[in-house]
């Protein structure tokens, strides 16, 4: 199935699995879901990983099933070569990328007031503390890295100690769980430890970027002045 002009990307993929005889209504039933999910995906949705699962495995589909149409519809050049522990590993223009470098992280303290209880996170961008398999939907993005969660401020989204990817090259939506580089005294790419926040996005103005923490629930902004730069996070299945 083609990919329609404006949809996104999550969409277009899913869209593009679906086998031809599946409703769209009957295939989020079996998942689970509501029988007007598409149209919501559709619209401003971003799905999170165990939702996708849910989809996929009504079609009989994987993540990877999935990773491989979204960067074939994005025009990414992939071709599987073998799979290391059941995961598929690519090349990307004939040349295998190296794994993804985990990036140190540790506690930052609170954003703002000292009990505003929205967590911060350090992010020791010269510090590797460890290399994943590099997911395919990464697979031309030189820049995109990993790192350990910190803090319990988005469970149950992502747990302490879970490893996710930063996707720099992505464009971020809302919904969408980003990884949010505050500027710091030595500009933005210049430090060797960055303060972040690690949430969901809920607005993007030209004054203030809103931001979701899941744990303690809370809804903020942060000045568009004091944001270096703002990635897609994604949870990983290493």
């Amino acid at each position: 199935m083609a990919k329609p002009v404006n949809d996104p990307p999550t969409y277009a993929a899913l869209l593009a699995l679906k086998p031809d005889d599946l409703a769209l209504g009957r295939w989020a039933s079996e998942a689970k879901l509501a029988r007007n999910y598409f149209n919501d995906l559709r619209g401003h949705g971003n799905p999170g990983e165990e939702t996708l699962r849910k989809l996929l495995a009504v079609i009989g589909k994987t993540m990877a099933d999935y990773d491989r149409e979204k960067a074939r519809l994005s025009g990414t050049v992939m071709s599987e070569v073998e799979a290391i522990s059941g995961s598929p590993r690519y090349v990307f223009h004939g040349e295998r990328l190296p794994d993804l470098e985990v990036r140190g992280t540790a506690m930052g303290g609170e954003f703002g007031d000292l009990d505003s209880d929205i967590e911060l996170t350090e992010l020791h961008m010269d510090e590797v503390i460890d290399r994943v398999a590099r997911p395919v939907a990464l697979a031309n993005d030189p820049k995109a890295y990993a790192l350990r969660i910190i803090g319990e401020s988005m469970s149950p989204r992502f747990k302490p100690g879970e490893r996710v990817s930063v996707n720099p090259k992505a464009a971020v939506s809302i919904g969408d769980d980003v990884i949010v580089q505050l500027r710091g005294h030595d500009g933005d790419d210049g430090e060797r430890i960055k303060m972040v926040l690690i949430k969901e996005l809920v607005r993007f103005t030209s004054t203030f970027v809103e931001l979701r923490q899941h744990n303690p629930a809370t809804v903020f902004r942060v000045e568009r002045k004091r944001v270096a730069h703002i990635h897609v996070v994604r949870a990983n299945y290493f």
